[in-house]
């Protein structure tokens, strides 16, 4: 006869479910891992990390690129907003909804977003245009929006929808 408290404890103590054939992480512990990432806040760790940087760093990195290649100020704040809105789109198509923390809103898990100084004339342009992180300004094309604007924001969107995993 077998004893079953022995074969049971020899089982777990030879095989290691986290690890499968091979030495490779069982496809249920990882699916587990990832779901318990994803749930802390709405993000994948690595997705966090890297809109973190696009969030904090993108901005002023791209205002200095575009003074860089000589592009006058005004120029330069038009870079920033539609980089600064691609990455929201991004953030927002990448957020995972449903978490444990309940955080809804796509921006609060991320750093701040850069604030930049802009002279008198190019800082109305920037508050005309309503760019405050929440896409405003691409939404319609008849009302206070951007020409051209809504099919953009249509493009941008789609795009980022298709960039899940």
């Amino acid at each position: 006869m077998i004893d079953r408290q022995a074969a049971d404890a020899a089982r777990r103590q030879n095989s290691n479910i986290k690890n499968g054939h091979g030495g490779r992480p069982d496809r249920a512990e990882r699916r587990r891992s990832t779901w318990t990432a994803k749930s802390t806040d709405g993000y994948d760790p690595a997705v966090k990390a890297c809109l973190s940087v696009m969030t904090a760093e993108w901005p002023s990195l791209i205002r200095e690129a575009m003074e860089i290649l000589g592009a006058s100020e005004l120029d330069q704040a038009r870079a920033v907003i539609a980089v600064e809105d691609l990455t929201a789109t991004l953030a927002c198509a990448m957020h995972q909804d449903i978490n444990r923390s309940r955080t809804h809103d796509f921006r609060l898990p991320l750093p701040a977003r850069s604030v930049l100084n802009w002279s008198d004339d190019v800082k109305e342009f920037v508050d005309q245009t309503g760019n405050d992180g929440s896409g405003g300004q691409w939404t319609s094309d008849d009302i206070e929006g951007l020409p051209g604007g809504a099919d953009w924001a249509e493009r941008s969107m789609s795009a980022c929808w298709g960039a899940k995993p």
